[in-house]
């Protein structure tokens, strides 16, 4: 190769090199300067990423590409997280509504899952439910020997569970964790309600209430001179005349009471008027007697003002005297008697909307901190915290929510006692809260308890026109009733179609003016209802739930109604007029206290008052249910409610003593009451006797009819309802038309106790129609006294005997003492006089069974229960209640017996039937001791109204020491009669021979004759078509009669036993549930 060709070679590479390194100078340069870029973005973003975890809002950050983006700083995400869920310690609503739907899963229903610690037996009213001095408690802190509920409940205070929320009811009103219930001022006689249209109004005295005429000027004054500060008409004329008086509304129907006197014999008319004309239409026409006290009573639809009292032939210097002249509307009632409702009310509600919250949601809290947070009472108006509308004390402590440090919040919030809960959607704190409500009665009327059976909305009375109760929720004024000028909303039960939330055992508020609770939650469920006696003073005529003394004629001091210098009462109103302004109440002595009962103050709440309403909503065994609701029964434990009776007794005379299809019947003169068609209202007839004074002989009435018949027999009634009762013979046949017979008519009262401040009535009923001519509290003992000794066989089990008054001179002058009784025969000895009249009182426990249809049986079938024992604690109350009947054996080991099921067969729909007969083994209790009476039962569980409730089917027992004739070859030919016991001698032969027997049909066919046949009626006479003669005795097996077959009926009916003696058969059911369905 030359060396050109070489040179340029080397000149070629030189080239390249130079190349080559030209440009790696320029990759240098260039990826310095993107180092340097890389740089700058690095120390930008860093900054950048500074910002983010320092400042709020939105930072830059760059690409390489130099795309800028951008991102919410932490604090930004942080703000945005808590509004998801603020704490991490406090449950979302999610969260929340899980666990609700998990314990609606748990549970049967709402209501209580423990009851709390109760108190004593002497204030218990039930587990965890007690009294004392004017509260209803509910819980008890601490734990004591002989407390009521100690055993039945893991807490000492009550937890109930609401719509699935769990509350833990502590501290109500009270520091120390107790439930404690207040309660409305007693009735003093001072508001009305009108039934017509829901209105209660105050008044400004008993007298206005009342509507107290006598010291008005009258309308009118025609042929005379009214005195109205005496109350005096005197005549100055012998022409027609008298006065006139409007009613309180101008027309329609009212009801008219006038008690009042004439100087001379009188006849009076009373006139639906417009003044003092004597064409105006005729109300009543009176004959009165002079100086004797008339009370008149009518209801009436006026078609003009008011009353003109007429003297039709007044004589000059006659003088009629107005005790009393009151007139209201018929559907317009004094309260003097009520009763008051006690629920728990739960709703939910943003903290926000009041900026405070409340310990465990209570927003009647009793203390004053928690868990060292100082809290305080007047952060919300009163109303919000008060019981209810009568309510101006209570302040719920609470504690300002904005002013809470971060750590205080959380103890607040991770504790889910105090159920808070976050809705993210309305990014706000909920807490459900409750409170206890007391609502103030508008009477005694109160059947509608429960949510379960009913569709319309919560009010006293189903059927009534009585207001619904108010729901109130967050709202912060207290209303009590629900009208569409005043209140919230109202209740409604699990079957009304404005639910939106289905869970048995709660009423469910509905807010129709305003919102109730957030998302419109707010729910109540029952907790007690209270039995009220009012201010008056007491008095068994004219007001027996009486309390005061009544005041002395010189008006300086006070005695018992019938002291010796005692006012006179002639009405209610004077019971609440002639009254010191002290006495009653608790602290008060004893001797300005009108009462001599159990129940002794007007503002103290007794247990015996209380219908305990508490719902348990854990799911039960209906066959543990079963059998520990049976021991309570037993035990007598079991609660129930009663009424006492009030007896009038009026002087009548016979005008139809007939029979119609074998069952005696009679008519009085002037019998019907043109308003109601009865003489005897026909719930009233196991209360009530007809007294034939002229033949000396008592009948009871078994069955009444509106045109006035009573029908009758010699022993008592049986039967609930008015129902026809085949109850064996009757001395009708003796009575003549003309007879002086008394009706003693037993009314039951309104009130309703769980102990019964009964009392029993001793006399003759002359003397008690002349003692008391407008009535007296109590039954009558149908014995009339004869100056021999007898023993009076209470109408009631005595629980506890207490006092006694007595007169004999028509309640011109009375002494009394303390009762003595033979608490085994249950019977008051006494050589009492034939003058005498006498009241018997004491406590006696209400029965807690009532009749029922036969229902479609959820537990198993358990043993037959039967009994006559003495012992309440041994079936005595059980005996009662089913058969009305009192247990008086007090044999050691004959208590009681357990009596093992043979066959109980069920129809397909799942009830019992007797196709197939309901059978046990023999009873083996021995003859009764003081002829006892007894009764048997089967239990089982069933279910009303999504509610269960114990059912008895059975018999009551009769135990008779039969007698047999015994035939034999010299009498084989003697006629048989109905109700007589045969033994058939073995040597007579035939198809009866060997035989105990009992004739149910008389006859004279021979009892050796080859025509008698066993058939499994009994047996019959070939010859003589569908007839049965006699029937199998139990001769050698038991003397009670009993057959070892529970009968299985309707409501109450009767038998024949094996003795031939009619017996009570029954279905009832208990009148409290016992707990929740759940299947």
């Amino acid at each position: 190769m030359s060396i050109d060709s070489k040179l340029t070679k080397i000149n070629a590479i030189v080239t390249e090199q130079t190349n080559e390194v030209s440009n790696l100078k320029t990759a240098i340069e260039d990826s310095w300067q993107e180092i340097d870029k890389v740089h700058q973005l690095a120390k930008q973003n860093h900054q950048a990423a500074r910002d983010w975890q320092t400042k709020a809002g939105k930072v830059t950050f760059k690409d390489l590409n130099d795309t800028e983006y951008q991102v919410d700083t932490l604090a930004t995400l942080i703000n945005e997280t808590q509004k998801i869920n603020p704490h991490p310690e406090v449950m979302t609503k999610a969260q929340f509504d899980a666990l609700r739907q998990m314990r609606k899963q748990q549970y049967a229903g709402s209501g209580f899952v423990q009851w709390g610690y109760g108190d004593s037996t002497n204030n218990a009213v039930n587990n965890g439910m007690w009294t004392y001095q004017n509260k209803l408690n509910l819980g008890r802190s601490g734990k004591a020997s002989g407390w009521v509920g100690q055993d039945k409940s893991s807490s000492p205070f009550p937890k109930v569970v609401v719509d699935g929320v769990s509350h833990e009811l502590q501290s109500v009103d009270y520091p120390y964790g107790i439930v404690s219930c207040k309660f409305p001022s007693a009735p003093d006689g001072t508001k009305t309600y009108d039934s017509a249209t829901g209105k209660v109004t105050q008044h400004t005295s008993t007298v206005e209430a009342f509507n107290e005429c006598k010291h008005k000027t009258p309308n009118g004054v025609y042929s005379g001179v009214y005195n109205k500060e005496l109350g005096e008409f005197n005549c100055n004329d012998t022409g027609p005349g008298g006065i006139y008086l409007i009613n309180k509304t101008s027309a329609g129907a009212h009801k008219v009471s006038i008690v009042f006197t004439s100087s001379i014999d009188t006849t009076i008319e009373l006139r639906d008027a417009g003044g003092t004309s004597g064409t105006d239409p005729l109300i009543k026409q009176l004959s009165i007697s002079a100086n004797t006290k008339q009370k008149v009573v009518f209801t009436h639809t006026f078609t003009k003002s008011g009353v003109y009292f007429r003297v039709p032939e007044p004589q000059v210097g006659q003088k009629i005297t107005i005790y009393s002249w009151q007139t209201l509307p018929s559907s317009e009632q004094v309260i003097t008697s009520r009763k008051d409702l006690v629920f728990l009310e739960s709703w939910h509600e943003k903290i926000a909307d009041k900026d405070v919250v409340y310990p465990l949601g209570n927003v009647q809290y009793g203390a004053s901190s928690h868990e060292g947070i100082a809290l305080a009472n007047n952060l919300v108006a009163q109303g919000y915290s008060a019981f209810g509308e009568w309510d101006q004390d209570t302040k719920g402590y609470g504690v300002k929510w904005s002013t809470l440090s971060d750590a205080n919040r959380i103890k607040f919030l991770k504790n889910p006692e105090h159920n808070i809960y976050y809705d993210p959607e309305a990014k706000a704190y909920i807490q459900v809260r409750y409170r206890v409500r007391v609502v103030e009665g508008l009477g005694d009327e109160f059947d509608y308890t429960y949510p379960g059976h009913v569709a319309t909305s919560w009010r006293p009375s189903i059927s009534s026109n009585t207001p619904y109760f108010n729901a109130r929720g967050k709202n912060i004024t207290a209303v009590d009733y629900y009208s569409e000028s005043l209140g919230y909303g109202y209740f409604n039960p699990l079957n009304n179609v404005q639910r939106t939330i289905k869970t048995k055992g709660d009423f469910e508020g509905f807010g129709s003016r305003k919102l109730l609770g957030h998302d419109s939650k707010c729910f109540a469920i029952p907790i007690a209802l209270v039995q009220r006696l009012n201010q008056g003073a007491y008095h068994p005529t004219y007001n027996p739930l009486g309390t005061k003394c009544v005041l002395t004629e010189n008006e300086a001091g006070q005695n018992l109604w019938y002291g010796s210098n005692s006012k006179k009462l002639f009405c209610q109103l004077d019971a609440f007029t002639q009254v010191k302004p002290y006495g009653g109440k608790l602290g008060d002595p004893d001797s300005q206290n009108g009462r001599r009962d159990q129940y002794r103050f007007y503002d103290a709440i007794y247990a015996g008052q209380v219908e305990d309403l508490r719902l348990n909503a854990n799911k039960l065994d209906v066959n543990q249910l079963r059998e520990d609701a049976m021991r309570k029964a037993v035990a007598g434990t079991l609660r129930g409610k009663g009424k006492t009776i009030f007896t009038t007794v009026k002087a009548k005379k016979l005008a139809i003593a007939s029979a119609y299809a074998g069952k005696y019947y009679v008519n009085l003169f002037g019998t019907v009451d043109t308003q109601n068609g009865y003489e005897i209202e026909p719930q009233n007839r196991p209360f009530s006797y007809l007294y034939n004074s002229t033949r000396g002989s008592i009948l009871y009435p078994t069955y009444v009819e509106p045109s006035g018949n009573i029908y009758t027999s010699d022993v008592p009634v049986s039967l609930s309802g008015n129902r026809f009762q085949d109850i064996g013979p009757s001395t009708l046949l003796d009575w003549q038309v003309g007879d002086d017979i008394y009706l003693i008519n037993g009314e039951q009262m309104t009130s309703e106790f769980d102990s019964l401040p009964w009392v029993d009535i001793i006399g003759h009923p002359e003397r008690i129609a002349a003692t008391f001519p407008d009535g007296v509290l109590g039954q009558w003992i149908p014995q009339l006294p004869d100056g021999t000794s007898k023993a009076y066989e209470l109408n009631k089990k005595a629980n506890r005997a207490l006092t006694w008054a007595l007169t004999t001179d028509y309640g011109e002058n009375w002494s009394a003492g303390t009762l003595s009784i033979d608490a085994i025969k249950n019977a008051y000895t006494s050589s009492a006089e034939e003058t005498r009249v006498q009241l018997l009182s004491y406590e006696a426990l209400a029965d807690f069974t009532l009749p029922a249809n036969n229902m479609v049986v959820k537990s198993s079938v358990g043993s037959v229960f039967a009994s006559a024992d003495r012992f309440v604690t041994q079936g005595n109350r059980l005996i009662s209640s089913l058969s009305g009947l009192i247990g008086k054996d007090s044999q050691d080991g004959n208590q009681q017996r357990d009596l093992a099921v043979l066959n109980a067969p069920k129809h397909a729909g799942g009830f019992l039937w007797n196709s197939n007969k309901v059978s046990h083994s023999p009873i083996t209790l021995r003859e009764p001791i003081n002829q006892s009476c007894g009764a048997k039962a089967l239990p089982t569980i069933v279910e009303k109204g999504g509610l269960l409730y114990l059912q008895f089917h059975g018999a009551e027992l009769k135990w008779d020491n039969t007698e047999f004739i015994v035939i034999n070859s010299a009498n084989v030919n003697d006629d048989f009669v109905d109700g007589r016991f045969y033994w058939v001698h073995p040597e007579v032969g035939g198809a009866l021979a060997g035989k105990f027997l009992r004739c149910v049909k008389p006859g004279n066919e021979p009892f050796s004759s080859l025509n008698w046949a066993h058939t499994e009626n009994g047996y019959s006479y070939r010859t003589i078509a569908n007839n049965i003669f006699f029937v199998d005795a139990p001769w050698g097996i038991s003397s009670w009669g009993d057959d070892q077959t529970i009968p299985i009926v309707n409501g109450e009916d009767v038998k024949t036993d094996l003795n031939g003696n009619t017996v009570k058969v029954f279905c009832h059911h208990t009148q409290l549930p016992l707990g929740i369905a759940s299947y």
